[in-house]
C-alpha cells in the first residue's frame, strides 16, 4: 500500500504525497472532509477515484490546482464545498447514481465550462455553481428547492473575467499562505 494515503475503515482520511497525478487505492469507500486540503497537495492536477467510492466529503478537493478528475459510477453524494475554488477544473461528469450535490460544491470553479446533472440528482445545495462564470448547464427545476439559488448572483454575467493559469496559481498559492 502507498504510504501517501491515510485510510481508516475504508475511508481516505488524508493524502500526504506530492504527486501531480493521484490514484486513490481500490477499496476506498469514501473521501473524508479536507482529505486533500494540505499545502503539499497544491501540485495535484489529476485525481483518479476508484469505483468503490460512494461519497466525497466537505472540502475534500477544495482549492487544488485540479484540472482533471473522473468521478466513480458508484458515487452517491458530493459534499459541501468538495471542489470549492478549483479554478483550473474545466469539466466534470456527474455519474448517474449521484443523488446529492452539496452547498457550494463547485463554488468558484471559474474555468468550469460544462457539467451534466443526471436525473438521479434529487438535491442541489445553494450556491453549488456560484462564480462558475463560464458554465453552461441545464437543470430540471423539479430538483430545486423553492427559493434555492444554485448559481449565486454572479452566474451568467456577460463579459465575466477570464482567469489565466498564472492567476489561478497565484490564487491557490495565496489560499494556502
Amino acid at each position: 500500500m502507498n504510504n501517501n494515503f491515510i485510510i481508516k475503515d475504508g475511508v481516505l482520511v488524508q493524502y500526504a504525497g506530492h504527486d501531480e497525478k493521484v490514484i486513490i487505492p481500490d477499496g476506498v469507500i469514501g473521501i473524508e472532509s479536507e482529505a486533500f486540503m494540505a499545502s503539499n497537495c497544491m501540485a495535484i492536477t489529476e485525481i483518479v477515484i476508484p469505483d468503490s467510492v460512494r461519497y466525497i466529503g466537505e472540502y475534500a478537493f477544495a482549492q487544488l490546482g485540479l484540472r482533471k478528475i473522473k468521478l466513480p459510477e458508484g458515487l452517491k453524494r458530493i459534499g459541501w464545498k468538495s471542489f470549492y475554488q478549483c479554478y483550473k477544473l474545466k469539466n466534470i461528469v456527474i455519474p448517474e447514481n449521484v443523488t446529492e450535490i452539496g452547498r457550494e460544491a463547485f463554488f468558484g470553479c471559474r474555468s468550469l465550462t460544462k457539467i451534466n446533472i443526471p436525473e438521479s440528482v434529487k438535491e442541489i445545495g445553494d450556491y453549488a455553481f456560484a462564480e462558475c462564470d463560464k458554465l453552461s448547464l441545464s437543470v430540471d427545476p423539479k430538483i430545486l428547492a423553492p427559493g434555492s439559488d444554485i448559481f449565486g448572483s454572479t452566474y451568467g454575467v456577460n463579459g465575466a473575467d477570464e482567469i489565466t493559469d498564472e492567476e489561478a496559481d497565484m490564487i491557490i498559492s495565496n489560499a494556502t499562505s
